[in-house]
């Protein structure tokens, strides 16, 4: 008896226009992604030069760390008011800046200001553009760490710039400039003062740290005051090592003597730290084995409200995920390439294009990234190293996605018409 051969279903009209349309867009897609790509390689090469420059400093600085860090404080313990906020702020600030333009305003205009003053202190220190307040502030904390006892002020005795036969803030906080014929010693040295007195009138904006004096005295910023991370101008004092996960979050002490601090962007480092926050408060919440109840999210609203982060500064858990800080989940497929289809099935004779839900899902971010990496260890690459080589593996791969446009667009689907031959 011969076999039976099953009658081949013909595709409909209807059904090719659909997945003709679809490619289409798969085509725009990819050059809209190819000139995105080109627009993003310059900012990426631009910040390896830049972390080139300031190599010399972070190298100064971790050989100071070298000498102060004696591994007695294992964990580097911040408070939690730094890092968000007790009451969510307002959403209607946040709801004033989103008015698309040309469009009427219905709202009150949105007020920088008014924003920057209700963030937590953390990213308060986001909004000055070029200060390197936070890496200063953070710096600040760690040598407390080192110099000083557990709920015993800390007295900074530690000059602003070198001096032979001590340690510097500008050192510490890697600001240090070689020797170079491009600038004099004068100049290198003014260079490197304005740098670190442009961190610290930041601090003393947001009441974390004191200056002696007035404005323009002479010597107001040596041996300033660092004050506790809440901004309510209380002399700093290291919190104790019992201190719940509620009160201060714990960051192993190679994420400062790595240089991880000085070598992520602000806005790396007030994320990670957020996460970091999110993950201690939910630490020990019961949990399934589902793709949502892996780590933590930082949705829209919480982040806005509790932490004071941008949608910019949220965008950087993807370089967090490429420096192998933490692992970013996305329960939602196609979210960067939403398609009107996901796949195609048969139902009897009947093509069925099954379409995908259009809910909008946050992000998994988990940290540590791999459940086999303890948080002691995660942070024992030198940090210039893990970045430039992650910056510089970016730059080929957008090059390849710039590069793809340049191909061929793939030709049109041949799927066979109910009359038998391929569409015209």
């Amino acid at each position: 008896m011969g076999s039976r051969t099953e009658p081949m279903v013909k595709a409909q009209p209807a059904d090719l226009d659909a997945l003709r349309a679809d490619k289409e867009r798969d085509d725009r897609v990819r050059n809209q992604q190819a000139e995105a790509a080109e627009r993003a390689i310059p900012a990426v090469e631009q910040r390896r030069r830049q972390l080139a420059t300031r190599r010399p400093g972070i190298d100064r600085a971790l050989q100071q760390y070298d000498d102060l860090d004696r591994g007695e404080a294992p964990e580097i313990r911040i408070r939690v008011p730094f890092i968000q906020l007790a009451t969510p702020r307002d959403d209607r600030i946040r709801n004033a800046k989103r008015i698309p333009p040309g469009r009427p305003q219905t709202r009150a205009p949105w007020d920088r200001s008014n924003d920057i003053s209700t963030r937590p202190p953390m990213t308060k220190l986001l909004a000055s553009s070029g200060s390197r307040a936070l890496p200063t502030y953070l710096s600040a904390l760690y040598i407390a760490h080192l110099r000083a006892v557990p709920g015993e002020p800390f007295e900074n005795d530690i000059p602003n710039t070198q001096r032979w036969g001590s340690h510097s803030w500008v050192e510490l906080a890697g600001m240090y400039l070689p020797n170079s014929g491009a600038l004099t010693p004068g100049s290198r040295k003014r260079r490197q003062r304005k740098a670190l007195t442009t961190a610290l009138d930041t601090l003393e904006q947001h009441r974390l740290i004191a200056l002696s004096g007035p404005a323009g005295r002479a010597g107001r910023y040596e041996h300033f005051r660092v004050l506790t991370e809440s901004g309510a101008e209380d002399q700093y004092r290291v919190p104790g090592g019992t201190a719940p996960n509620k009160e201060a979050i714990r960051v192993p002490w190679t994420f400062f003597s790595r240089g991880w601090h000085l070598v992520l962007t602000p806005a790396e480092t007030a994320t990670l730290l957020a996460i970091i926050d999110r993950t201690a408060l939910y630490r020990n919440l019961r949990r399934e084995r589902g793709i949502m109840d892996m780590g933590v999210d930082l949705k829209e609203s919480v982040r806005w409200k509790t932490y004071g982060l941008s949608d910019e500064a949220y965008e950087t858990v993807h370089n967090l995920h490429d420096f192998g800080l933490i692992r970013v989940l996305d329960p939602m497929p196609n979210r960067a390439n939403p398609k009107p289809y996901t796949h195609i099935s048969m139902v009897g004779r009947k093509i069925v294009l099954h379409s995908e839900t259009d809910e909008r899902v946050a992000l998994r971010l988990i940290y540590p990234p791999e459940p086999s990496t303890p948080r002691e260890t995660l942070f024992d690459k030198d940090a210039f190293d893990v970045v430039d080589t992650a910056l510089s593996k970016r730059t080929t791969a957008l090059q390849a996605v710039a590069d793809a446009a340049e191909t061929p667009p793939d030709s049109q689907p041949q799927t066979t018409t109910s009359e038998g031959h391929s569409p015209a």
